[in-house]
């Protein structure tokens, strides 16, 4: 893809969020402009909003549980190790640099128990109500661009998808993506090999869905590659497509991996795309 730029990044979004353990309902608005404004896109109040006071706050890294800090309680659910469950707030900034500007943004979270509703300065990007599967949304509408960025979580672990320890709050990983306005789509890489019989070599299909959000055809440039569980390269394609403005294409590209290593218990060797 023709920029000079990373046509690709994940950032790790881990480090320095506050924190607060508790449910925080903001007051009701006193006048009729109040209550207008707090259903309008962008004026999302309370910790939710841009310009919450979370000094006081305790500063966490992620991943965090916040039930497992709580005190045994025998009143509390058995499968929970009779541990509180409850609400938790969390809030992280963040600066976009004013050249992310043209690209398209994402917040991936790996994984929020649960319960999860996510706003960014002020907006609502969406509720994800599952513990065990994660979410993504996109942000490019609601960055602030060369400016400070809040991004709010609200976290209820009150209730219960399994009968074990489940835990509370954003317990795996979070990221910030940015891509280009042509890229591969999210979740668009599908990989399928077929060993030969005498498990020599390995014939390797690779499936790539790109999109193009331009309003013009776009020539992109896909290039694959293989390595081994050493992180050498064993195998290596580059194709160029072109892709219909505000469409998605799919391209098939055939790999061949000589001499190839079988996953095994014993020997759980793997490769990598």
């Amino acid at each position: 893809m023709s920029t000079q730029r990373t046509p690709h990044e994940r950032l790790l979004m881990d480090p320095g969020w506050r924190f607060h353990r508790g449910d925080i309902v903001p007051a009701a608005g006193k006048t009729q402009s109040d209550a207008y404004s707090s259903v309008k896109t962008g004026h999302a109040s309370g910790p939710a909003g841009m310009n919450w006071d979370d000094y006081d706050w305790r500063v966490v890294d992620l991943p965090h549980d916040f039930v497992v800090e709580g005190v045994f309680t025998p009143e509390e659910e058995v499968s929970h190790g009779f541990l509180p469950t409850g609400v938790g707030w969390y809030r992280k900034s963040f600066v976009l640099p004013a050249t992310d500007r043209g690209r398209r943004l994402w917040l991936e979270f790996d994984g929020v128990f649960r319960d999860a509703t996510i706003w960014l300065n002020g907006h609502r990007l969406g509720r994800h109500s599952s513990g065990y599967i994660g979410c993504r949304y996109e942000i490019t509408d609601q960055a602030n661009y060369g400016g400070e960025n809040v991004l709010a979580v609200r976290v209820d672990a009150t209730g219960l998808e399994g009968w074990w320890y489940e835990g509370g709050g954003i317990y795996r990983h979070v990221w910030l993506v940015k891509t280009d306005t042509v890229a591969v789509a999210p979740w668009g890489v599908f990989v399928h090999a077929e060993v030969s019989e005498d498990l020599g070599t390995a014939e390797v299909q690779i499936q790539t869905e790109l999109q193009n959000e331009r309003e013009t055809m776009a020539e992109a440039e896909v290039a694959s590659t293989v390595v081994d569980a050493e992180g050498e390269e064993v195998a290596g394609v580059i194709s160029v497509v072109t892709v219909p403005p505000g469409e998605s294409l799919t391209l098939t590209q055939e790999a061949t991996l000589e001499q190839v290593e079988l996953w095994s218990v014993d020997r759980p060797y793997l490769y990598r795309l």
